[in-house]
């Protein structure tokens, strides 16, 4: 994968966030593109979706992913860092999956192995827009290696499906219900599909309502309108044009007064909890997954969740 900066000017000093799980010789990574046939904006929402999990994921067949994650609608935490949101959702205890957006489209999410005892995949997924209604999807799947023979078995999978692209089915997913039969990568894809071309080639937000499960993407939506708002030249910043942004769902902020630089967590407002503090994510894991409080931190033998 080969990223440049398009812009007129000359390029700005940018580093490149970087994550081992996607560089290390321990791993094989497989790299892989579809063309979607709906706006970018509607994939890199889905992004910040967790709830979207017990619910699309099982359209058309149960999938390896809801066998190990399971269908449970989860509690949801996120936090703005640097370089963009930390999605946490809590479905029980020792079931808590992360992931990591990073501003402006991509999502490091984990997912299960294709067997039962195959090590869980690092996936990087990059959202990019080739116009208002089509979109590039590419994406990064990073593998622990394990044995040669188990190796070579992951590899023989990837190669076989690397040119499964969900929009070139359209008619099979929304009117013949027709599902791949292969249960992790391919169907995994059909599903997000049918989910996000589902809303249309441009997603009508005028009449949308937010829930209390899509605080993520209001979130989003209020990060982009500030970052845009900063691009705007002073004199049109003074003006006080609305952003007109979603404002369905409230937050309150929560943060250490003392110390600046703490992370903001946002999450919709809700009664006051007894205790007064925030609630955090169980911090052990135990049972189905494993707390995966840093994608970057994942290693071979040990379950996690993400996605």
């Amino acid at each position: 994968m080969i990223f440049a900066y398009l812009g007129d000017a000359p390029a700005p000093a940018f580093e490149l966030p970087c994550k081992d799980v996607f560089e290390g010789d321990d791993r094989i990574v497989f790299a892989r593109s579809e063309t979607w046939d709906c706006n970018w904006l509607q994939l890199v929402e889905n992004s910040l979706d967790a709830a979207h999990v017990s619910f699309v994921h099982q359209k058309g067949r149960i999938g390896t992913f809801i066998e190990n994650v399971s269908d449970a609608v989860p509690t949801l935490e996120f936090e703005e860092t640097d370089a963009g949101i930390r999605q946490i959702a809590t479905r029980g205890v020792g079931n808590v999956r992360v992931s990591d957006w990073t501003f402006p489209n991509n999502n490091h999410i984990s997912v299960p192995g294709l067997q039962k005892d195959d090590p869980w995949i690092d996936i990087g997924h990059w959202n990019v827009p080739l116009d208002d209604v089509t979109t590039a999807r590419m994406n990064i799947w990073a593998v622990p290696r394990s044995t040669p023979e188990a190796d070579r078995r992951i590899s023989d999978y990837f190669e076989a499906r690397a040119d499964y692209n969900a929009a070139d089915h359209y008619r099979e997913l929304f009117y013949e219900n027709i599902f791949p039969e292969d249960t992790v990568m391919s169907l995994t894809s059909a599903q997000d599909y049918l989910a996000q071309r589902g809303q249309g080639v441009l997603a009508d937000r005028d009449n949308e309502i937010l829930g209390r499960s899509d605080a993520g993407i209001a979130l989003l939506r209020r990060i982009f309108a500030r970052e845009m708002q900063r691009l705007r030249p002073v004199s049109r910043q003074r003006d006080g044009a609305s952003s007109n942004m979603p404002r369905s769902c409230r937050f309150r902020w929560w943060h250490r007064e003392a110390d600046s630089t703490a992370p903001r967590v946002a999450r919709p407002l809700a009664a006051p909890r007894a205790d007064g503090g925030r609630r955090r994510a169980a911090g052990r894991a135990t049972g189905v997954t494993r707390d995966h409080r840093d994608p970057s931190a994942h290693r071979s033998g040990r379950e996690l969740g993400a996605k």
